[in-house]
């Protein structure tokens, strides 16, 4: 970013002469720069919560000056808007974002460094940065009906197969086939919708354990057949068969609290990331309405070398440029004072040809007019400029 002074043809600053010109009471400046841009960012989900996940999209800021010189950080008059409408989707909810900056006292676990890599520069130096995070929620219901509660359902009817004769381990087996095709069908589903990732996302593990849960099932009873073919007693296979069905019941059974469990932990977490968003977003609308109100009130109080000073402080630079009250009102004084200087001298002249006419130096008199001034045009003149009309 190349700043610049007030005059756009003006020569450019070094931070050091920019420091020196504008520092404020702690040796520092602050320095603002807006521009309007179009263009299509892309980043990786974060998918480790899915389908209760918090995505936070993330467009870097860095600056092409040493960090020694310039530091970046967000504008406390300007807080960060986003309308949440842009976001056209069904599935998911866009928030208030949020400026990641050198001051921010952000309530995040997220490692982004505020600071180039030195080893990434060819002259060692490190650059400030900072980021500009969209808050994206999923709406996880779709998932969590059509999903979660089939596989709870299929893992839940595997246990009824228990209840099939022991003897006939045909349709034992059979049912159990079916079950584990019917999960690897919603898990094909949940494929579908999710990128590639080298990771287990919450629904994959509890589809795979469901996976997992009726194929062991199915080998219990091939298991517990095994026994049967070798003499053991029926009734003692009948008992280790109501034992199996207990257990793999209790396991069931919590397998699905734990779920229960971890989806209400991330909505309780994600919905408090929300929540400190929207608070530190109304704390810098309240900060931004203050520093408004204190730049009216001191622009009333006629304070213009603190109005100025506040308007850095809020990093207003252009603000400073085309302000009213800033270099217009002076060009406005500077041309009343030329104005009035004019008509002085005017009256002056005027005066003094009437002296010199009544003592009759004629000559006098036409040297004089070729030096007067319009008084008419300089009342006229909207810029403060004088024509001069010899007779």
């Amino acid at each position: 970013i190349s700043v610049k002074p007030a005059n756009p043809n003006g020569p450019k600053l070094s931070p050091a002469e920019w420091r020196e010109k504008y520092k404020d009471s702690n040796q520092n400046m602050e320095v603002s720069h807006s521009m309007s841009k179009k263009f299509v960012l892309s980043e990786a989900y974060e998918l480790k919560d899915f389908p209760v996940d918090f995505q936070s999209l993330h467009i870097q800021i860095s600056s092409s000056w040493d960090c020694s010189d310039v530091l970046l950080r967000c504008d406390d008059s300007c807080p960060c808007v986003c309308d949440p409408k842009a976001l056209d989707s069904l599935e998911f909810i866009m928030h208030k974002p949020r400026f990641i900056d050198y001051k921010s006292k952000d309530l995040t676990d997220e490692d982004l460094p505020l600071l180039s890599n030195s080893s990434t520069s060819v002259t060692g130096v490190r650059y400030s940065r900072a980021y500009l995070a969209l808050t994206v929620v999923r709406i996880p219901n779709y998932y969590l009906w059509n999903v979660s509660v089939m596989l709870l359902l299929l893992g839940t009817l595997s246990l009824t197969t228990f209840s099939i004769d022991f003897d006939d381990i045909g349709e034992r087996l059979s049912s159990i086939l079916t079950l584990v095709l019917a999960t690897v069908a919603f898990k094909l589903v949940i494929a579908n919708d999710t990128p590639n990732i080298s990771y287990l996302t919450v629904l994959d593990i509890y589809t795979l354990f469901t996976v997992v849960f009726i194929c062991m099932i199915g080998i219990a009873f091939s298991i517990m057949h095994g026994f049967h073919k070798n003499d053991m007693d029926k009734d003692l296979c009948e008992r280790v068969d109501i034992w199996a069905l207990i257990v793999f019941a209790s396991i069931w059974v919590v397998v699905n609290m734990w779920f229960c469990r971890k989806v209400i932990m991330l909505v309780r977490s994600r919905k408090e990331k929300v929540r400190a968003i929207d608070r530190k977003n109304r704390e810098s609308k309240e900060k931004a309405k203050d520093l408004h109100f204190k730049k009216l009130k001191n622009k009333e109080a006629g304070d213009m070398k603190k109005v100025v000073s506040m308007r850095y402080s809020m990093l207003d630079y252009n603000d400073i440029n085309d302000s009213e009250d800033g270099a217009r009102k002076k060009k406005v004084r500077a041309i009343n004072r030329k104005n009035q200087d004019g008509k002085e001298k005017a009256k002056d002249l005027h005066f003094k040809e009437l002296k010199n006419k009544e003592a009759g130096d004629t000559k006098k008199v036409v040297s004089m007019r070729y030096s007067m001034l319009d008084y008419n045009d300089i009342n006229d003149s909207e810029d403060g400029g004088v024509s001069v009309e010899p007779e």
